[in-house]
């Protein structure tokens, strides 16, 4: 496994970390809607796993490490909808249109999400189309 792969699989766990500790400390600080933990803890869930099993050399994982900045990367917004998931570890890029509507693009979820779907495709990736990890 490149350090690349590593790289990208030890983000995922970092993020994993930073956001359940994340939502812990909001909960502490007020009762936390049942539409954050519904969104956010499963999303936690995933990059941790996707991490760790990245690092075990399945494929699957680092198709799932893509699926989790996938949905980190955008930011929508109107004044009866809102969507916007990170977990800890952004860097936005919004506009606003006629006070209206927000569109935008989480540019950390954005690079994360480029170079994973590169790794997971470069000829050189420790993992192999069957979802064993290469010697």
């Amino acid at each position: 496994m490149s350090w690349k792969e590593k790289f990208i699989a030890w983000f995922l766990i970092f993020q994993a970390a930073v956001g359940l500790a994340m939502l812990g400390w909001l909960n502490t600080r007020g009762r936390l809607p049942l539409g954050v933990w519904l969104t956010l803890f499963p999303l936690a869930v995933a990059a941790l796993v996707a991490g760790i099993s990245s690092l075990r050399g399945h494929r699957w994982g680092v198709f799932l490490g893509i699926v989790v900045f996938a949905i980190q990367t955008p930011i929508v917004g109107t004044r009866t909808f809102q969507f916007s998931m990170w977990l800890g570890v952004h860097l936005d890029l919004a506009g606003v249109w006629a006070g209206h509507a927000k569109l935008g693009i989480n540019l950390v979820g954005l690079a994360m999400l480029a170079w994973s779907g590169v790794r997971y495709r470069a000829s050189n990736s420790s993992f192999k189309a069957d979802g064993s990890a290469a010697a």
